[in-house]
């Protein structure tokens, strides 16, 4: 069980390695059209979302205490937010560009609208989170095993 413990945290701590090492790059490459032309701040919201659910990976494979517990479910939670949001605002974008495109319009994507849109999202989801932790806290289970041995 040690070992199994052991590796599922070293596992963990390398894909939370491997996400912070894309936050780096990401922003010592802020400056070069791509990073730019796909906003950064986009960038940066996908990441912080990656690196939450990293986290609550690491909380999962540790011990099962109930702030643990709690803990892994909300950042699991608000990680896949912060994942998906931008990923739908950006599909929302394209879809608008290809059908402004019969009129010959410019589509913009404001920073402001993005980051209100991933806020008031990431605010609804915390609502829902904390209403379930309230109702429905978590509690200790025991496990019985029934065995042949005396």
């Amino acid at each position: 069980e040690t070992t199994l413990f052991l590796a599922t945290h070293v596992l963990s701590a390398m894909v939370a390695a491997f996400v912070v090492l894309s936050l780096i790059v990401t922003f010592l490459k802020r400056k070069t059209k791509t990073v730019y032309y796909l906003r950064s701040e986009f960038l940066y919201v996908i990441q912080a979302g990656l690196v939450m659910v990293a986290i609550s990976g690491f909380l999962l494979t540790g011990t099962t205490e109930e702030g643990t517990c709690v803990a892994s479910v909300w950042m699991s939670s608000l990680g896949y937010c912060w994942i998906l949001i931008p990923l739908l605002i950006r599909i929302d974008a394209i879809n608008k560009l290809f059908a402004s495109g019969k009129q010959m319009q410019r589509v913009r994507l404001g920073k402001y609208k993005f980051m209100l849109s991933v806020l008031g999202t990431s605010c609804a989801v915390a609502a829902f989170l904390l209403v379930w932790t309230v109702i429905d806290t978590p509690s200790v289970r025991d496990e019985f095993d029934l065995s042949n041995s005396p």
